[in-house]
């Protein structure tokens, strides 16, 4: 879900604006890792240590799971505001 300032002009409903701002900073992602910079997160747990919930979801669906991923900061990005034309 994307909230206030993150959230583009509306293209058709809340749920595709959403899409398109998730879309929009994804991109940006991506484009930071083909010029060669790893992609930053918004969101960190520093200097706390993370709990990765998507690998902890898989050693109960019963799936092998490299125990360093139990503490391996996942990727979280914020949807950010469209720039004025």
């Amino acid at each position: 879900m994307v909230t206030a300032e993150g959230k583009p002009e509306p293209v058709g409903g809340a749920d595709h604006a959403d899409a398109v701002a998730a879309a929009r900073r994804l991109q940006e992602l991506l484009d930071d890792r083909a010029a060669g910079d790893a992609p930053v997160g918004d969101v960190t747990c520093a200097p706390h240590v993370p709990l990765n919930l998507a690998a902890v979801t898989m050693l109960h669906a019963g799936l092998r799971v490299d125990p360093g991923e139990l503490r391996q900061d996942v990727l979280v990005a914020k949807a950010r505001p469209v720039a004025a034309p």
